[in-house]
């Protein structure tokens, strides 16, 4: 009776049907930028990446050794007890993979100076692998190429720049640094 009810538990179709979630973890180094854009709003377009024609890179499960691009935009800030700013970031970014197969993400989060004004760079947000664009979110064509073409997931996307926002946007001018990446949360690939 015990073998009968075990069989009937653990059966092929149910096995299929569960969802293969993964833990998925990317750390990197590279450089950073941060260039002002004029407009009704004033923001900074931030660009942390590792790899390729740039120092550094990425290494991480399920990628191997690989580089990464993260483009974020500021909004809105919010002061700190410090004299320094939050702002609001949205973006995008890619993970590519030792095989050249690529993740793309959509992020959402805060870029922060650590203290006074000018002072480096930490951002701290949240990131999901895209689906197929829809009206919300259009700066994501695909979830990936390759093996990564189906890829669902989710979770936290940490940085750090020792480069600071652009001081002023007239005469335009950007600031340079080195990043830290870090990718922790989860994939489906299969």
């Amino acid at each position: 009776m015990l073998g009968t009810g075990l069989a009937f538990m653990v059966t092929p179709g149910a096995v299929a049907e569960t969802p293969l979630v993964l833990d998925w973890r990317v750390i990197g180094t590279g450089i950073a930028s941060c260039v002002p854009s004029a407009g009704i709003i004033p923001t900074d377009i931030c660009t942390f990446e590792g790899g390729g024609p740039f120092p550094g890179g990425a290494l991480g499960t399920h990628i191997g050794r690989g580089t990464y691009v993260v483009n974020v935009t500021t909004g809105t800030n919010v002061p700190t007890i410090l004299g320094g700013n939050c702002f609001t970031a949205t973006g995008s970014g890619t993970v590519t993979a030792a095989s050249g197969d690529k993740i793309n993400f959509n992020t959402v989060g805060w870029l922060c100076e650590e203290g006074v004004p000018a002072s480096p760079l930490q951002y701290n947000g949240t990131y999901r692998i895209c689906s197929p664009p829809t009206l919300t979110s259009l700066t994501c064509p695909t979830p990936g190429t390759g093996r990564f073409s189906a890829a669902a997931g989710g979770g936290s996307l940490a940085a750090t720049l020792t480069s600071a926002l652009p001081a002023s946007i007239t005469p335009p001018s950007s600031t340079t640094g080195v990043s830290f990446f870090k990718i922790d949360g989860m994939i489906n690939f299969f």
